[in-house]
């Protein structure tokens, strides 16, 4: 737990969905020579955190009992700001899992088909399969639906990946995702028994890509981990009415 407050200022450049740190120096410009209004083409500005110690008064004031309880592998960094609350919908803790899942697949898949498929794999399989046939505009990388299409449409990928089980686990996330998508009634059972699932299929994937020798971001794969386990333990909360 700790209480922090803003640190030092930077850029960060983005690539596609990508976020990569780009230290205020190498843009070649002053700090007082900054627009922070209009950052440059391609960047966006942001902060880091500076961690201050925290008594019993400032863990009262601003944690309390209800605080997120952060995982041994993340505490010695700050991955995400504030736990998803208990009293959330479970359609909308469910709507939150599904883009950590888009995001997680994403971080998977790209390793496995960039090479082939280009910077923009993404969107060449999806036109390759005929996914989203009247979508008419350029589809997010991160879309939940998109990279589990992906994956049914590629078997021998997904096998590789996910493993033996893969087609039946993806069918029942693709059927989650339409029912969340479609405003289907969602229990909090339904939702708890869904993240779950998607927290096994991304820990298979991350272990069968590291088996082949895939470079994977772990720290993009921890923080969605630490945001899917504070999701799955909200939705216990409220099936157990705690």
């Amino acid at each position: 737990m700790a209480v922090v407050r803003i640190g030092e200022w930077k850029w960060l450049s983005t690539e596609f969905d990508e976020h990569h740190t780009l230290p205020v120096d190498e843009l070649g410009r002053s700090r007082n020579e900054f627009d922070w209004a209009n950052p440059p083409d391609g960047a966006r500005w942001a902060f880091d955190l500076a961690e201050d110690q925290m008594g019993d008064v400032a863990h009262e004031k601003w944690i309390g009992d209800g605080g997120k309880l952060v995982p041994a592998r993340l505490r010695d960094t700050i991955k995400s700001y504030w736990p998803d609350s208990p009293d959330d919908s479970a359609r909308d803790l469910l709507g939150k899992a599904l883009e950590l899942l888009g995001g997680s697949l994403c971080t998977l898949n790209e390793p496995r088909f960039r090479g082939h498929w280009g910077k923009d794999w993404h969107e060449s399989l999806r036109r390759h399969h005929g996914i989203f046939r009247n979508h008419l505009h350029k589809a997010s990388r991160q879309d939940p639906a998109l990279q589990m299409r992906i994956l049914q449409e590629e078997p021998a990928a997904a096998m590789a990946l996910l493993g033996p089980a893969a087609d039946g686990q993806l069918q029942d996330l693709v059927a989650a995702r339409n029912q969340w998508a479609h405003f289907g009634d969602i229990s909090g059972t339904q939702a708890r028994d869904y993240v779950k699932a998607m927290i096994d299929l991304i820990g298979d994937g991350r272990n069968n890509a590291e088996t082949e020798g895939l470079t994977v971001d772990h720290g993009r794969i921890d923080n969605n981990f630490a945001r899917l386990e504070n999701i799955q333990r909200a939705l216990a909360l409220q099936v157990s009415g705690h």
